[in-house]
This record gives structure tokens, sequence and C-alpha cells, in this order.
């Protein structure tokens, strides 16, 4: 019994030093390499094999598949990507998680790799308390690659092998699985590799678990092959779970995840003989000996490879088969990124992102709220449908402040990168201005309606500054959105600066003759102009204040 609890324990511990180590890992290489993924994201092109690419780059980075997908299925929600763009980076996410298997193949090779671990783990301990951010990141990452080989290290040397005498549960229950009937074998172990894959939600998980029970001679060759069929299948689970808070573009492109995987598997098992001879003459002319953990490595590389090769071409027919699946591409469907949330609050580079993206939609919002404001003042007949419209975009800034917060709040919860933490608290300033430009165009609205039922002539006397100060707030407001992707920059604070200095001059005139107009009439008239301007110059203010803290430090 205490052998039993003893395996427990060390294996436990061990697969939880692997995966908090992976999990460090490829967060800090995603954190340094993050701008290099937004700008692949950003230029993604309908050419199938540019999509395969950054499929399996971003793979590469963030070492989970099923993070990548989740990626992809949350950016198809937002009509980021096509369903046809979303496809081909699936398929090369398939190729970029066979990386983890070469990884843990690492822990194969005869020289002991333990001290190299610990080593790293030292020097990136003293990095991560370096001030400089960036050697920070690489500090976490020499952590998390030290702690990944220390956790498989742990997890091989805690499982006994089968001939001792603490393995009985363990090997009944793998020879249990190894039925007679080879067909039904595979099977079995394509069932058991995608279950483990849905329960942990990482193939790379599962592919050491695979790896480790296959060097130690608990499975045999085919079954391990048939483990890692299962975990192609078993790595959709995540990005369809994540889908169901989606539209149905979403769902599309989970399917299109699941029916690619399953494609796979299903060509696989009526070529799978030959295709493990295969893989072990390949296996054999790399390495001699052909090691068994190099050669599950082949066999999972060449699979997804291939795989790739193969139906890459087929994108067009895969696409047209989901459509036929799930109904044409709707034309009224709702685009939104930020509640797609499941899983990419964990990568957040790529999650600061996506939140950038739609404070971009909410910015929109706010100025097509502003544009109708503007209409309303030229407008002399059915102001009642420009004020409907002006209410309709400031209910979706509060839409946008709401969600985009949450999902925000949720990210700062999952990292500790003090970049990331400035990001967020920037983007969660810029929204609460945002919402509150909204406002200020509904309160506008409300007061030019209460104008007209009273008859009153706004801006008696003030034409001139009045017509002034609209033109600068939309050229404010033009200066704004199109640097909304790149704010921090002097030039932009300077013309920010001066358009709000102008804008108050303005409104501190208007106040001033408005008043002294007051004196003797209209001074009905008078307040209501004097509320109006207010939130006129309080837009200028907050569009102003959004530009000052991207080029301000905190």
């Amino acid at each position: 019994m205490f052998l039993q609890i003893k395996l427990i324990l060390t294996v436990g511990g061990g697969l939880g030093i692997f995966i908090y180590g992976m999990k460090l890992l490829s967060e800090s290489l995603e954190n340094a390499a993050g701008e290099n993924l937004k700008k692949i994201l950003s230029s993604m092109t309908n050419n199938r094999f540019f999509g395969v690419f950054t499929g399996f780059f971003v793979t590469s980075i963030v070492q989970s598949s099923s993070a990548t997908t989740v990626m992809v299925v949350s950016f198809v929600n937002a009509g980021l990507l096509t369903l046809k763009q979303a496809v081909s980076v699936i398929m090369g996410a398939n190729i970029g998680t066979t990386i983890t298997a070469w990884i843990v193949n690492l822990t194969n090779i005869k020289t002991d790799l333990t001290l190299v671990a610990y080593l790293a783990i030292a020097i990136g301990i003293v990095m991560v308390f370096m001030k400089n951010n960036k050697r920070k990141t690489w500090g976490f990452c020499l952590i998390g690659f030290g702690l990944l080989f220390i956790g498989l290290t742990t997890m091989k040397k805690g499982i006994p092998r089968p001939d001792e005498d603490e393995a009985t549960l363990l090997f009944q229950f793998f020879e249990r699985l190894s039925v007679d009937n080879f067909a039904v074998g595979v099977v079995i172990f394509i069932i058991l590799g995608t279950l483990l894959t849905m329960f942990f939600q990482s193939s790379s998980v599962t592919m050491a678990l695979t790896l480790t029970f296959l060097s130690l001679g608990y499975i045999r060759f085919e079954y391990a092959a048939a483990m890692v069929l299962g975990e192609n299948i078993g790595t959709t689970f995540t990005a369809f779970l994540a889908s169901l808070a989606g539209n149905k573009m979403a769902k599309k492109a989970a399917f299109a995840h699941t029916f690619f995987n399953l494609l796979g598997v299903t060509w696989m098992l009526l070529l799978f003989k030959p295709f493990l001879i295969l893989c072990g003459n390949v296996s054999e002319i790399f390495q001699g000996s052909g090691e068994i953990g190099f050669r599950l490595a082949i066999f999972h590389s060449m699979f997804n490879i291939t795989n790739t090769l193969t139906l890459v071409w087929f994108i067009p027919y895969i696409v047209m088969i989901i459509e036929k699946v799930f109904g044409a591409q709707d034309k009224k469907v709702e685009y939104n990124l930020i509640k797609m949330q499941g899983g990419i609050v964990n990568t957040p580079d790529l999650a600061i992102y996506e939140a950038q993206q739609e404070i971009n939609r909410m910015a929109e919002a706010s100025h097509e709220a502003f544009e109708h404001t503007l209409q309303l003042f030229e407008a002399k007949k059915k102001k009642g449908s420009i004020i409907e419209k002006i209410e309709h975009y400031e209910s979706q800034t509060d839409v946008f402040e709401s969600e985009i917060n949450t999902f925000l709040v949720q990210l700062m919860a999952n990292t500790n990168a003090g970049s990331t933490i400035s990001s967020i608290n920037r983007m969660l300033d810029e929204i609460r201005h945002l919402e509150w430009i909204g406002d200020s165009c509904e309160r506008i609205a409300r007061l030019i309606n209460k104008a007209g039922k009273l008859n009153y002539e706004l801006a008696t006397n003030n034409e001139q500054n009045f017509s002034k100060i609209l033109k600068k707030l939309d050229s404010f407001f033009h200066l704004f959105l199109q640097n909304i992707n790149d704010l921090r920059s002097g030039k932009i604070k300077e013309k920010s600066i001066l358009l709000e200095s102008d804008i108050d001059q303005l409104y501190k005139k208007m106040k001033k003759d408005t008043r002294d107009n007051m004196k003797s009439k209209n001074i009905g008239n008078g307040l209501l102009f004097l509320d109006i301007i207010k939130e006129l110059e309080h837009i200028g203010d907050n569009l102003n204040k959004i530009i000052i803290i991207y080029n301000d430090d905190f």
C-alpha cells in the first residue's frame, strides 16, 4: 500500500512539475515573441500555405495546439479570420505540436540533463530579479525549461519498470488494454489517448505520458502510436468548448478542427501498419538503432506533416462540407471577440491583441455616436431617428465597456508580467474614457431634444466659435482613430495637447459670451447651451486623456 501511495505521489508530483514548467516556458516564450505573433496574425492572407506556417509558428511558441485553435476559433468568432484561413492555421498547429515530442525525447539521451536543468533554473532565478523586462522574461523561460526536464525525470524515475513488484497494478491495467485482436487494441488505445487529452486539455501532457510508458515497456510501439492518434482527436475538445460561447462561425471553425483531425486519423488507420514500418525505417536511417521514443516522435511528426501536406490542397472542399453541415455564412452574424474567453486569457500577449481589436470596435461605436451628434446639430427634421441612433451607439459602448473590463480583469489574474499589467491598466483607462464619450453624446442628444421642445435657438451669438469647436472635435476623433493601434508617439501627443487646448479656449470664450448674454435675456436657452458645450469640452478632454495615458508612464 505504501509503495502504491509513493508511486502516485512521485508520478503525480513529477507530472505537476512538468505541466507547470511547460506552462511557464510557453507563456514566457510567447511574451518574448509577442510582437511577432501579433504581426503574423494581423497580416494573415488567404494563402493557405502562409496559414499553415502561421499555425506552426504560433503553436511552436505557445507549445499547445489547443491554445492555438482556441485563438483561431475566437478570431473567426470576431470576424478577424475567414473559415478558409482558420482551417489552414489549424493544419499548421498540428505540425507545431509535434515539437513537444522532440523536447520530451531529450530526456532519453545518454547525457544527464538534470544538472543542465538545475543550472537553467539557477540562471533563470538571477535573471528574474533583474530590472530589464526582457531579461526577466528569458529568466522565466529558463526556469520553465529546467522545471520541464526535472518534472519529466522525476516522473520517469517514479514509475517502476514492469518487472518490479510495485508495478503490478499499472502493468495489469495496460495488459488488459492490450487485447489479442490488434485492430481492437489500436481502437482502445486511440480512445485512451483521446480521453487523457480531453482530461488534461493538453496533447503535450498526454504525449509525455505516452513516451514515458513506451520507454519503460508498459505499451508496445503500435499502441503508443495509436495513443498519438487519439491525442489528435482529444486536442479538439478544448476548441469545441470555447466555441460553445461563440457564434455560428466559431462553431464552424471548431468543427473544422475536429473534422480535419478525424479525417487524418481515418486515413492513417487504413495505412497504419505500412506507415509504422516506414517510420521505423526512417528512424533507423537517422539514429541507427532506432530508439523507440525517437521512433514515436518520428511517427508523430510524419503523420501530422503528411496529413497537412495531403489535405491542404482540399481546404476549399473541407470548407464547402462544413458550410453544408452548418449552413451558408450568415451575413447577419454578430461578431464578438471578448465573449470567446475560453483559454485565450492563458496566452497574455495574444489576449492583449484581442482586447485591442475589441477596443477599436468600441472606439468606432463612440465615433458613430459623435458623428450622429454632429448630424443632430444640423438636422431640422427627423431628429427623433438620429437621437435613437445615438442612444443605440451609447448603449453599445456600455456593453463593450462591461465585457472588455471583465476580460481584462481575468487576464490580469492570469499574468505576472509587468509590461502586460501596464498594458491592461492603460486599456482599462481607455475604455472608461470611451464610455464617457458615449455618455456625453447621449446627454447632448437629450439637451437638443429638450431645446427643440422649448423652441430654443442654440449657439445664439456664438455660431462661429460653435462651428469651430465641432470641427476641432471632429479632427481630434480622426487623429485618435487613425493612430489607434499605435498611440505612443510624441507627435500625436503634441497634436492632442494643442487640439485639447484650442477646444478649452473656445469653450471658455463661448461660456463667457453666453453668461454675458444671459444677464439681459434668454436665461433658459443659455443654460441649455452651457450644458451642451460643457459636454463637448468633456469629449475633447477624454480623447486627450486616452492619448496621454499611452505616452506617460504609470
